[in-house]
């Protein structure tokens, strides 16, 4: 049965300034006012060039980002990945 899990994170993607989508993280300590980590730099970013098509399924963009509870009581994070400006994410 799906549940809502209390962490208070939030992961969202954004732009840099090359174009690339990158992850972020945000905490909230109630879940209402909300402070980005990281010095607002992205957790998680592609492991193309700026500018150049990637070769990896994450090389140029990634998105989508999912918090999942495993049963043994870890979390994992999922993503969705493209490794180019074009097509759709995998």
């Amino acid at each position: 049965m799906p549940r809502v899990l209390h962490f208070c994170s939030l992961f969202f993607f954004g732009n840099t300034v090359d174009g690339r989508h990158c992850l972020g993280l945000a905490t909230s300590p109630d879940g209402i006012k909300w402070a980005v980590v990281n010095g607002g730099k992205p957790i998680l970013e592609p492991q193309g060039e700026a500018g150049a098509e990637g070769s990896a399924w994450e090389g140029r963009k990634l998105g989508s980002p999912r918090m999942v509870e495993m049963g043994d009581g870890t979390v994992r994070l999922y993503y969705t990945g493209n490794p180019s400006e074009q097509g759709k994410y995998k």
